[in-house]
């Protein structure tokens, strides 16, 4: 196998052998030689990488934001019976979610990542012998899982049962 290595023209990154490959099958592998290289992480211009909100900024842009909440006010539900007591059914005001809403949403679901519970209503369990999670003091259980049931990344269509993002454990999805 050749030691020589040369950089793959679509990511300076990814080195590879300058050989042709071979359809030889065999039981032993034998690495490729690769030249020393330093990393080098390129962000945008203003971006700080010890801020973790800038990176953040690098995967959901305001523009992307003010898409989902767009997508997300225009999801109604009517509760099925709206009588009922602790109907999960909440009265939004005519604008409904704001930016501030989603980014708490997307927090959220990040922290439950990090943090799993059982079942969801565990996190706002108020019994001594359960954690304390901080975000319960933000939100109210029936307005995340309002929040939950309506969010959207594009526009509503009641035959795509694929348009929410799950970023949970599975009781969550």
């Amino acid at each position: 196998m050749a030691t020589v290595t040369e950089a793959d023209p679509t990511d300076a990154g990814t080195q590879r052998p300058n050989i042709k490959p071979t359809r030889k099958v065999g039981t032993k592998f034998k690495p490729i030689k690769l030249r020393k290289w330093d990393p080098k992480i390129t962000l945008p211009e203003g971006c700080d990488p010890t801020k973790p909100l800038d990176l953040w900024m690098q995967y959901y842009t305001d523009e992307m934001i003010d898409i989902i909440v767009s997508h997300t006010n225009q999801h109604p539900r009517e509760p099925a019976n709206a009588s009922q007591s602790k109907a999960r059914a909440y009265n939004f005001p005519k604008n409904r979610y704001e930016k501030h809403d989603i980014y708490l949403y997307l927090a959220i679901r990040i922290y439950l990542q990090l943090h799993p519970e059982y079942d969801l209503e565990s996190y706002w369990d108020q019994r001594s012998s359960t954690p304390y999670h901080p975000f319960t003091s933000l939100i109210t259980r029936d307005v995340f899982m309002e929040l939950r049931m309506r969010y959207r990344v594009n526009a509503p269509n009641p035959e795509d049962l694929w348009d929410r993002v799950c970023i949970a454990p599975s009781f969550l999805a």
